[in-house]
């Protein structure tokens, strides 16, 4: 949450996922509240404080990454994937070499004085004079200064498909964005007037961090905390209340009693205050909370709430109750989620890390995996009305992010495990394991669409090798990726589109795939229901190119099978084993 404070001055940068920093807008807000806004291609120094700014937050970031794909906590060294920045990038002529990496999202750092060795200091340090006079408000964070005033730098990169307004960044509608994150298919109730914004993410965030730290806390258990408990009934137990007794029950032949008692119990305060928040963000977000919230957690919270009897309190009451925060040391990990209850509640979700005097905020969206996700959830759909139509002869199925381990020993055991995206197989009568035949990766970046025109950029030579490993490694005949791309690189392509390639001219057998997704344009009067139906039909015709041609590629694989079968039983690479060790052995 941004501060309030006059004496903070502002710089927010705009920038899009795998964009050059050139494309990027600056928005300066002075001590007079006056606002300058441009666009960096005209501003080497502001290119540099951007550049030095990314490298600042670059160890900050693994820590507000959300990542929806399953692989991404199996494989050692994904994290490293995570860029804010990137110079890998081959950016096009006359454009800067410095690139918006494949996060989306806010991040934010406040600078002052006392602040020492970070790099935007030390970059405005060594400005010259002629550049930090050109931007008075950079003055006060020169060595040379005596302000102890402070400055905020704030980087907002968009998807590259999300519309910006130039004129009103803070207005812009990241539909793509909430596309992926809603999959399409997300209802909001009416009343709190959700709008597809930039900040409105950060309540999708809050939903999901609370979901974290609560799966993190609960292995300890539930929380329990010493209550003291009135009661008046004739279960009598703890501590008499005489006066409370004759207030209550005095004159009357009622049999009960009027007691207190303490009792170590999950029926506290905080399990309150998490259900309270939970109820919150399921009436603003009823689809978003049955999407998130399911399985055992769902059990879970469940039983808590049963077992306590909530509600008992109203909302307000319960955040008094959860000023002092959980201190007990076996319980540390409900800290942070007592945290996020109470920033929920007061409507504060766009400040989940703490309190505003620390250093770092913001919120970073993985898109690539969200890509992921989104297709696998149209492919689903899309894969069961297919098989109840079709007249093949077998079932088609996906297996989403399964394991396979590669370069294994005979046994098929031990070797390097690595995780393809979507896996396509289908079932014989006589075969009890369904048999894979066809591989597919979703990828990201925006130098596939040249593949369209028989064009391999060397920086994805490692998307197109792991492609080639990982169908190898299940015996299936072809492989590809899907991608999305923009609607004028669509307009832009010629009619000898290439959807497949063979893998060189020596290899006529085995086949590669590169298929499209177009991103509409977004149309002047377009509202984000609108927009995302044309994006999801997109989708939907893509799939119709696409459920064709697995179907061929199985009918291949059957073919292939029959005989592959009959020549691994005549030659069993096993009985070669003792051979090879005779002739390695040494006399």
């Amino acid at each position: 949450m941004e501060k309030t404070n006059s004496d903070l001055r502002q710089i927010v940068f705009y920038g899009f996922d795998f964009s050059s920093i050139d494309k990027a807008y600056v928005t300066i807000r002075a001590a007079n509240n006056s606002v300058v806004q441009e666009s960096l291609r005209n501003s080497e120094f502001l290119k540099g404080l951007l550049w030095a700014f990314l490298q600042d937050v670059n160890e900050e970031r693994n820590e507000l990454v959300i990542s929806h794909s399953e692989h991404s906590s199996k494989e050692v060294g994904t994290k490293d994937d995570y860029k804010l920045s990137d110079k890998s990038q081959k950016p096009k002529d006359n454009e800067d070499p410095r690139q918006f990496g494949n996060l989306v999202g806010t991040i934010r750092k406040i600078y002052n004085k006392t602040d020492r060795n970070t790099c935007v200091i030390e970059y405005i340090n060594d400005a010259d004079n002629d550049d930090i006079d050109a931007y008075p408000l950079m003055k006060q964070l020169s060595s040379s200064s005596k302000s102890k005033k402070s400055v905020s730098i704030k980087v907002q990169v968009f998807s590259r498909f999300d519309r910006f307004d130039v004129d009103k960044p803070e207005s812009t509608a990241p539909n793509f964005l909430a596309a992926m994150l809603l999959k399409g298919n997300l209802k909001f109730n009416s009343k709190f007037g959700v709008s597809f914004n930039y900040d409105s993410l950060f309540d999708f965030y809050m939903l999901w961090v609370l979901m974290n730290h609560f799966k993190e806390a609960v292995v300890k258990g539930f929380f329990k905390k010493y209550q003291r408990f009135e009661r008046n009934d004739d279960r009598l137990k703890g501590t008499i209340d005489v006066s409370r007794h004759i207030k209550l029950n005095m004159g009357s032949n009622n049999g009960k009693i009027a007691y207190s008692y303490r009792e170590n119990t999950i029926d506290n305060y905080f399990n309150h205050l998490f259900l309270a928040a939970i109820d919150y963000l399921n009436e603003k977000y009823p689809d978003l909370v049955y999407m998130n919230i399911n399985g055992e957690y769902e059990r879970i919270i469940k039983q808590i709430r049963y077992d306590i009897g909530y509600p008992k309190y109203d909302r307000r009451f319960i955040i008094s109750k959860n000023n002092q925060p959980i201190s007990h040391p076996y319980f540390s990990e409900y800290k942070d989620l007592q945290k996020d209850c109470l920033s929920i509640l007061r409507d504060e979700g766009v400040s989940p890390f703490g309190n505003e005097d620390e250093q770092i905020d913001g919120v970073l969206y993985y898109v690539p995996d969200l890509w992921e996700d989104y297709n696998e959830y149209h492919i689903k759909k899309k894969m069961r009305n297919y098989n109840r139509d079709s007249d093949f002869e077998t079932q088609i199925m996906m297996s989403p992010q399964i394991d396979i381990k590669t370069m294994t020993n005979l046994n098929g055991e031990d070797g390097h495990i690595t995780f393809p995206d979507y896996v396509f197989n289908y079932n014989l009568e006589d075969v009890d394991e369904r048999i894979v035949f066809f591989m597919l990766d979703a990828k990201y970046r925006p130098q596939w669409k040249n593949s369209l025109s028989g064009n391999l950029d060397s920086n994805l030579l490692g998307d197109y090798d792991k492609c080639i490993r990982d169908m190898v490694s299940v015996g299936a005949i072809s492989s590809g990726v899907i991608f999305p791309m923009t609607e004028s690189d669509s307009d832009k392509l010629s009619e000898n589109i290439q959807f497949i390639h063979r893998f060189s001219k020596y290899n006529n057998f085995n086949y590669f795939y590169t298929v499209p997704v177009v991103v509409p344009a977004y149309g002047a009067e377009d509202s984000y229901q609108q927009w995302e139906k044309k994006l999801a039909d997109s989708v939907n015709r893509t799939l119709d190119i696409l459920m064709p041609a697995l179907c061929y590629e199985a009918e291949r694989h059957m073919l292939i099978r029959k005989h592959q079968n009959s020549i691994v039983r005549k030659y069993d690479v096993k009985s070669l084993v003792p051979e090879l060790l005779d002739a390695w052995s040494v006399e």
